[in-house]
């Protein structure tokens, strides 16, 4: 799957430089875009297979402790699930509060890093 979306993404950037005009792609170093969208792309494919596989084992303990659970006591399994509810419904609340200091965050970092390479 992460070779899928890295080539994915290696076309989307093609499509998207060569739809630039001349000037464009005359003012960029020799090679530059080769190296970005390779070194971008090879991040994201071990990034994507990585977390990929962790999800599905994440997901896969957790139906199958639930299955267990349910097995023994239906009754107890039922009420602890709730938790799980409660669980999303605080992180639904409260992840979008968290994403944007973390986007602002980035971008201070980002700025500051700029501005140190700037010299």
């Amino acid at each position: 799957m992460g070779i899928r979306l890295s080539s994915a993404i290696r076309l989307h950037y093609l499509q998207s430089l060569f739809g630039q005009t001349i000037h464009v792609l005359d003012s960029m170093p020799s090679g530059t875009a080769a190296s970005t969208i390779t070194a971008t792309a090879n991040v994201l494919q071990l990034g994507i297979s990585e977390k990929l596989g962790v999800f599905i084992e994440f997901i896969a303990t957790i139906i199958a402790s639930l299955v267990v659970a349910f097995t023994y006591n239906w009754e107890l399994t039922l009420v602890t699930s709730s938790v799980i509810l409660f669980i999303f419904c605080v992180l639904g609340v409260l992840l979008p509060f968290i994403l944007k200091g973390h986007g602002r965050m980035t971008k201070v970092r980002h700025g500051d890093l700029v501005s140190l390479y700037s010299y």
